[in-house]
């Protein structure tokens, strides 16, 4: 039995049973398309209801509910009369003829419906960020099918389980450290990409937040495969870098985060030094406009030798260091593009400072490894503003010999007291999570057999290239932060170490406390203060498979 009731206080229109509409309904009835239904056409020019609650369904033909009209924005009356319009014609009047005609049409739409594959990248996407992904491509009429890439430990998360049954979607376990020089997960989502365009699916879709797939991605577009990129908007600069390429990409707007842009200003200082502060929401600009000015500025620092390709902040601070032109806003980096362009656009005579490979400059913007809470997000603007916040301002070092313990000296990693050794300075700037990432990225990580001549020139490289954003980890190693504090309860339960609080403890009682742990639970000896404790984290977290071996020196 079929039934439509109308109410129209408020204005709903409830459909039952919603497994009479079948696969023709679950394709048509949110994405209205006149010439499937062509006779509904008199409907529709009498909509005038507001709103509907019915049933639609998943691509797999599980029943769900969706918000009505989404799509192509239909009303009531313009749902119910594509409803009607959608029974086979035997349960209406009409003749044999008319059943025919709409069997066919049915059909058609079945064949027109593509196979599009999701491959998320698991490592960082919220079940939000996957549920919109998968609603998007079902509402351009894919039959989307999704494979989640992540750690073991995620399939035994109930609230996962429950997302990956309710959403039919497959877990792909990765295991960190089977890969301990490369990004499993990448490895996994590449090869999954390439199967999926041999085997002859319609649509490879991403969701990412890494600019490592842009390559295979656009070469797989390019043998004829649909391809589209969905990227969370706390990363627009890899928004921008799929869009720069040719990629269809669409943008993820995470639900407690603010709209309105980073509250966060890094400052880079005439010489050399930076600074953070906060400041009102700085808007997002179109992608549009921003590669329109892109395209311009790069140009005009290629010419001048500061290098066309890489992240433009990286040539626009070491243009305007050179050029003794004051302040730069640095972050959020559209800014000092706005700034730049504006040099550029006043087309004046003057006689611009040439890069020169003689006295080549680093641009370092230094992040802190921290979670972000809704109060966090309100309070900077984003996740990543909340890092740059408090990794404390950027700054620029001309290059020299001594350039990487000067670097590492501004991020914490060495000085002149607990951490004075430059080995184990590399060695924590190289494990820390965010560094060995990009490293990895790059394939400039260390490798077994290299002297510390060889990861001195390495890191040397990095700092001085243009292909590297300037985001570097820092390290935070007073009795105040977190990662000491735990520490310190590890300690005292470990019976080295007497007193619960900062207040009764100096750092020389930690740093002694921390070696007789390491000598007592034979972990590799280190000299430094961050050094163990880099030591002793990693130790509590060693059965944890979603970490990455670490990389000796």
């Amino acid at each position: 039995m079929f039934t439509i009731s109308a109410r129209l206080n408020p204005d709903v229109i409830n459909i039952h049973p919603p497994q009479l509409f079948g696969p023709f309904a679950a394709a048509h009835l949110f994405d209205f398309d006149p010439l499937v239904c062509p006779s509904s056409m008199t409907h529709l020019q009498q909509a005038r209801a507001t709103h509907v609650h019915c049933h639609s369904f998943h691509s797999c033909g599980r029943p769900h509910c969706r918000r009505p009209g989404q799509g192509h924005g239909l009303d009531g009356w313009q749902v119910l009369s594509l409803a009607v319009s959608a029974l086979p014609r035997s349960r209406r009047s009409g003749s044999a003829r008319d059943t025919c005609e709409t069997r066919a049409v049915w059909l058609r739409s079945q064949r027109s419906k593509r196979s599009a594959e999701l491959l998320v990248d698991g490592d960082v996407h919220s079940m939000q960020e996957v549920r919109e992904a998968i609603g998007h491509l079902e509402r351009q009429r894919w039959s989307v099918s999704t494979k989640f890439f992540g750690p073991p430990e995620r399939a035994r998360n109930k609230k996962w389980e429950k997302f990956f049954v309710e959403m039919d979607i497959s877990f792909q376990p990765v295991c960190r450290s089977a890969l301990p020089l490369h990004e499993p997960t990448d490895v996994a989502v590449l090869s999954a990409m390439l199967n999926a365009s041999s085997a002859g699916i319609d649509c490879v879709a991403l969701l990412t937040s890494d600019t490592g797939f842009i390559k295979t991605l656009v070469e797989i577009q390019h043998s004829g495969t649909s391809c589209c990129a969905f990227i969370p908007e706390s990363v627009p600069a890899v928004f921008r870098s799929f869009e720069v390429a040719g990629l269809p990409t669409i943008r993820l707007q995470k639900d407690f985060e603010s709209n309105l842009g980073s509250k966060v200003r890094a400052i880079l200082h005439q010489d050399g030094s930076g600074s953070v502060e906060l400041a009102d929401p700085f808007p997002q600009t179109s992608s549009k406009v921003y590669i329109s000015r892109s395209k311009v500025v790069t140009d005009f620092l290629d010419n001048l030798g500061y290098g066309g390709q890489g992240y433009t902040i990286q040539s626009i601070a070491k243009f305007w260091f050179t050029n003794n032109l004051g302040n730069l806003v640095v972050y959020p980096p559209t800014i000092g593009l706005n700034a730049m362009y504006e040099i550029v656009s006043e087309q004046r005579c003057a006689s611009w400072g040439r890069y020169s490979d003689v006295c080549k400059l680093a641009f370092i913007l230094p992040i802190v490894a921290c979670s972000s809470s809704k109060k966090h997000v309100r309070m900077y603007g984003n996740a990543c503003s909340r890092r740059i916040f408090e990794g404390e301002g950027p700054f620029i070092l001309t290059d020299s010999l001594e350039m990487v313990p000067q670097a590492l000296n501004r991020l914490g990693y060495l000085d002149d007291g607990l951490n004075a050794d430059l080995t184990e300075a590399m060695f924590c700037f190289v494990n820390a999570s965010y560094n060995k990432g990009s490293l990895r990225k790059a394939g400039m990580l260390p490798i077994a057999g290299d002297k510390v001549l060889d990861v001195q020139s390495k890191l040397r490289t990095a700092f001085l290239s243009n292909d590297f954003s300037g985001l570097w980890q820092r390290q935070k190693s007073c009795l105040r932060h977190s990662r000491v504090h735990l520490v310190q309860q590890i300690l005292v339960r470990a019976g080295v170490l007497c007193g619960v609080t900062s207040r009764d403890i100096c750092q020389r009682e930690v740093f002694e406390g921390m070696k007789l742990y390491v000598r007592k639970r034979g972990l590799p000896s280190m000299q430094t203060f961050n050094g163990l404790l880099w030591r002793i984290l990693r130790h509590t977290k060693k059965n944890d498979s979603t970490k990455t071996l670490e990389v000796e020196l």
